[in-house]
């Protein structure tokens, strides 16, 4: 599993473990992955809403190949893309923004998985750039997700509604626990 950079040495990583024999990876788990060393030239419908610009993208590339990035000779597990045979590798899930400059390079290659007869789950998120689900959202936003989980359960939302109650005057706060230097709990 990774996104961004991480998603692309992920995917790199399963070609490599298909390649040697092992280890066998249950799934690939690539989360706006950065795939190909070659998505250099900015598209304008993306660049003015882009998190992560197409010159921060030559600028990691070259940090990672040096003057080979963009050239014929880049290995295809730096840059997965690149990869002619995608037979054999584990199921894979993939997503990203609709204005992410990775969305072309991640669909051609949810594309290219699934020809080969690879397992794929692909999300495109629209009108979100990259690395948006770091980003809070306003819960009106259109792209916000639905709420889930034990956050909004019914005795959560109790909870947080409750007014926070101040001690009676002639009431001493409760002592609160603080961490010490000398100890890893005491109190005041």
């Amino acid at each position: 599993m990774g996104d961004s950079a991480g998603g692309g040495l992920a995917a790199g990583l399963a070609l490599m473990a298909r390649d040697r024999s092992g280890p066998a990876l249950a799934r690939q788990i690539l989360v706006m992955p950065m795939l190909d060393d070659r998505t250099t030239a900015p598209d304008p419908e993306i660049a003015p809403f882009a998190a992560w610009s197409y010159d921060d993208n030559l600028t990691g590339w070259q940090a990672l190949l040096g003057d080979g990035a963009g050239g014929p000779t880049v290995s295809p597990y730096a840059a997965p893309a690149r990869a002619q045979d995608l037979t054999g590798l584990p199921p894979a899930y993939l997503e990203v923004g609709q204005l992410d400059i990775f969305r072309d390079e991640d669909l051609d290659y949810a594309q290219r998985l699934s020809r080969a007869g690879v397992p794929v789950e692909f999300h495109l998120h629209p009108g979100v750039p990259h690395e948006f689900d770091q980003v809070a959202l306003p819960p009106t936003s259109p792209a916000a997700p639905p709420p889930t989980g034990s956050a909004c359960s019914p005795a959560s939302d109790a909870r947080q509604q409750r007014p926070h109650r101040r001690p009676a005057p002639d009431r001493p706060a409760p002592a609160r626990p603080t961490t010490a230097p000398d100890s890893p709990r005491s109190t005041r």
